[in-house]
């Protein structure tokens, strides 16, 4: 699996032995991760499978969106319940090659970055829809000047919505992944 160093994910890719919810993860890059993240797997399927009048790939619990690929084929966008396709006619038998491009939601990255020092002045601010929270007071230099965060922080907002002790987003593919006979 596959991670976007840009926004914080892990260089190299990472083999996960089970499906599992990325903001549980040790690695920081994983856990706090926000972005694209995409899954392969090659797997076999038999004749009488392929053969099937009907097949669903169910993916189980998917947080919160994914793009499905099977054997380099396109097959769509999922982003509710249930997070399902068809795959009839496009399994074959023997090998058939999986990508899942999973995509989460943003606050997992920003509670990630209010673990690292601070990089922007900030003032109590107050939002009409309910709630205090944290505003920007200036412009930071090294935003005005094109520059990263010297605080390493991947994002940049103008308000602080998160703590760095909220609790994190469930994200990614949690499965369980499997074929079904569709009725």
């Amino acid at each position: 699996m596959t991670f976007e160093p840009k926004w914080g994910g892990p260089e190299k890719p990472v083999v996960f032995e089970t499906l599992t919810d990325w903001s549980s993860n040790a690695v920081e890059g994983i856990k706090f991760y926000s972005g694209t993240a995409v899954y392969q797997k090659t797997f076999a399927v038999d004749l009488a499978v392929a053969g099937l009048p009907a097949v669903v790939l169910d993916l189980g619990q998917v947080e919160v969106m994914a793009d499905v690929k099977l054997n380099g084929k396109d097959l769509g966008t999922l982003w509710k319940k249930p997070f399902r396709i068809d795959v009839t006619g496009h399994l074959k038998p023997g090998d058939n090659q999986l990508e899942i491009r999973v995509v989460n939601l943003w606050c997992n990255r920003l509670i990630g970055d209010q673990q690292l020092p601070e990089d922007a002045e900030w003032k109590n601010g107050f939002m009409g829809w309910g709630g205090q929270f944290q505003i920007l007071k200036s412009w930071p230099q090294w935003l005005k000047d094109g520059k990263s965060s010297p605080g390493g922080r991947f994002t940049f907002s103008t308000a602080s919505y998160y703590k760095k002790e909220d609790a994190l987003k469930p994200s990614g593919l949690m499965g369980p992944v499997r074929l079904v006979k569709a009725e």
